[in-house]
């Protein structure tokens, strides 16, 4: 007997409803658990920090790193592109919106 159900018209509402009430959204692909939506000012200005940056052209999405991060130190993951159109994560302190840099042994 398979147990698999597709999404209806009448369930989709209810997904929506659902993901809505779980994250705060700054707007396009730049998000917040809902847990975490008084950090969306500082995820908005580590977006700024990533767009000022060396190599990034724009930036296309953005969270915390939820394993990395508390409300009085977040740590935010930004995903950038160059002027090529070639996407790369780029991370930020929250305190003080520092790049921090991936060392060897993280590879």
């Amino acid at each position: 007997m398979k147990i698999i159900r597709s999404f209806t018209k009448s369930t989709l509402p209810f997904f929506i409803f659902f993901s809505s009430s779980t994250i705060a959204q700054l707007k396009g692909n730049f998000w917040l658990p809902v847990q975490y939506r008084s950090l969306m000012p500082l995820l908005e200005k580590a977006v700024h920090s990533a767009e000022n940056s060396s190599g990034c052209a724009k930036a296309i999405s953005g969270s915390v790193i939820l394993d990395r991060t508390t409300l009085e130190s977040p740590v935010f993951a930004i995903i950038c592109q160059d002027g090529k159109g070639r996407s790369f994560p780029m991370t930020f302190e929250g305190a003080n919106f520092q790049k921090i840099q991936k060392n060897e042994s993280q590879r």
